[in-house]
């Protein structure tokens, strides 16, 4: 592993539980995004964030979980 991927791993696992890791360049605040579609998120009018294949799953899980209250 190279250590942008160490580091990132480790900041990603302190943050609260509304950080969801959508790409592996990516980790956002789940309570600013406006819209999530099969491949993308929409952070705002300018600002759209690839969903990696390795972490659709979670992104499902997260979404079932908050949102349908699973």
């Amino acid at each position: 592993l190279f250590p942008y991927t160490t580091l990132f791993r480790s900041m990603e696992e302190r943050l609260p539980s509304n950080f969801l890791r959508i790409h592996r360049s990516y980790i956002v605040n789940m309570n600013h995004v406006q819209e999530v579609t099969k491949n993308r998120i929409v952070m705002d009018t300018d600002t759209y964030l690839p969903i990696g294949d390795m972490y659709k799953d979670a992104l499902s899980e997260y979404l079932a979980d908050k949102y349908l209250g699973r």
